[in-house]
């Protein structure tokens, strides 16, 4: 009868190991990766998924202690230490361990290995609980310790409930309309309104006496989520800035939340661009519901349900949506109009005669001299297409002439 062999590596660890590699690394790091763990023939083909896999699949058939070489393969990442970051948070400094991929995987290689009565010590040994291990290099054989102490007690005792127990909203109080149906939709997905929280809605917020700063450190600090509405008016809040770095920090989870007419380029700081959604896609909504359901371990609501609450939710969102637009282009169309009353003039004659003023930059251009002085706007002056070269102030209460251009200079064509 023929015995599985007790060194292999198990198939869920294979699983894990190449899942996370191929999003960790590239097609030639991959194959650095295995050449340097000696690991058996050239790499195979396909994706960077399937080379994991199949080289994996590979390592267990052809070599007699397969876990050697995994050892191998794991110790930079199970011996990886996370950067250490800080930021200030109102005068504040936070510094902790940034939650990243590497981290992830570490800690999930580490209870894997346990699960199936192995642990990895320092050097890139995989052993057997309880059990020397030894480790063949080449024709020499390296002979392990066995107490636990030689293994970090951070190692064995990691977390193992990755699940965040909160929803933090960073956003802007401008947006609270925009904020109000980013919840009414969170709740749609089965989140607890006691696991939102919101500064600008209440009920959701900060309860009264409290201190506002405070308490949205100690909720950035929890273990939560955090969504970023995104907005101009986000970017023009100096808490949403703070609130940006410090989720950055300390959260484990951070979701970008585009409120259009501000796109995905208009991103700037800290916040990954992977996971981010606009606030209206209902594709992208349906993605945030199953990562919340995951990350929050909720109970899964009725699809009909959920996509008629969905539904109605956007159709709401698009008109404040609308509304924000053409206060944005309302807002361009001012801000244009002030940069042309703020354009430099200087009195000029022209060369017709007349005393008008003249821009002093680029492009060039002449405005009417009696109603900058009486009404500080800028009338354009408009041609009457007269041989004469004459033109007129488009201001009806004023509307004066100019002799732009001398009579000799008219195209004789019109004559």
């Amino acid at each position: 009868m023929h015995m599985p062999n007790p060194d292999k590596i198990p198939a869920p660890l294979i699983s894990l190991f190449a899942d996370r590699v191929h999003q960790l690394e590239t097609h030639a790091g991959i194959d650095s990766l295995f050449y340097s763990a000696d690991a058996p023939g050239d790499p195979p083909e396909g994706s960077k998924h399937v080379k994991c896999l199949e080289w994996l699949r590979r390592i267990n058939k052809e070599y007699e202690k397969p876990l050697d070489v995994f050892g191998s393969l794991i110790e930079s990442y199970v011996e990886y230490e996370p950067v250490k970051d800080e930021i200030e948070f109102f005068g504040e400094s936070i510094s902790r361990s940034v939650d990243d991929p590497r981290l992830v995987l570490k800690e999930q290689l580490t209870q894997m290995l346990l699960k199936y009565g192995l642990k990895y010590s320092e050097g890139g040994y995989i052993r057997k609980d309880g059990v020397n291990f030894t480790k063949h290099v080449g024709s020499e054989a390296i002979v392990g310790k066995t107490s636990v102490s030689d293994i970090k007690k951070s190692e064995i005792h990691s977390k193992t409930n990755n699940n965040l127990s909160k929803i933090f909203i960073s956003h802007a109080s401008a947006d609270e309309k925009v904020v109000r149906k980013v919840v009414d939709l969170l709740e749609a997905m089965g989140v607890n309104s006691q696991q939102i929280f919101c500064s600008s809605l209440e009920g959701y917020g900060i309860k009264p006496g409290a201190n506002f700063l405070e308490t949205i450190k100690d909720e950035l600090n929890s273990n939560s989520m955090v969504l970023f509405v995104l907005s101009d008016n986000f970017y023009n809040s100096r808490v949403c800035l703070c609130e940006m770095g410090a989720a950055w920090v300390l959260s484990k989870h951070c979701v970008p939340i585009v409120v259009p007419p501000f796109k995905f380029e208009d991103i700037e700081g800290v916040i990954p661009l992977t996971q981010g959604i606009a606030v209206n896609d209902k594709y992208k909504l349906n993605s945030l519901k199953e990562t919340i359901e995951d990350k929050l371990a909720i109970s899964v609501v009725n699809s009909n349900i959920w996509e008629s609450k969905r539904d109605k939710n956007i159709d709401e969102l698009n008109s404040l949506i609308a509304s924000y637009e053409a206060r944005k282009k309302q807002h361009e169309q001012r801000k244009k109009k002030q940069e042309q009353q703020n354009i430099d003039y200087a009195l000029a004659r022209t060369e017709g005669g007349a005393v008008v003023l003249k821009s002093t930059s680029e492009p060039e251009h002449f405005v009417c001299p009696n109603c900058k002085t009486k009404e500080d706007k800028n009338y354009i002056l408009q041609s009457f297409n007269r041989v004469w070269g004459t033109m007129t102030c488009p201001n009806k209460a004023c509307n004066s002439t100019f002799e732009i251009y001398e009579a000799e200079e008219a195209d004789p064509r019109f004559f």
